[in-house]
């Protein structure tokens, strides 16, 4: 997505974020933003391919299976 330069140009801002390991237990921590246009959301949520609901599930399972890990 085209990032807009001001966020008074923005009408969405995206916050992503990132599992880390905290003790025993995952916390969301920020990892960064992006300030972007009604437009551009759009046009980047709809070009996006969507998976099933099961492969998306076993596929983030093995991710926080990784971080647990300490990879």
């Amino acid at each position: 997505m085209a990032e807009e330069a001001h966020i008074s140009n923005a009408h969405i801002v995206w916050f992503v974020v990132k599992y880390e390991l905290d003790g025993d237990r995952l916390t969301l921590t920020p990892d960064f933003s992006r300030m972007v246009t009604l437009e551009n959301s759009v046009v980047a949520v709809t070009a996006a391919q969507a998976i099933p609901q099961p492969e998306f599930e076993e596929t983030l399972k093995a991710k926080l299976q990784k971080v647990m890990a300490g990879q």
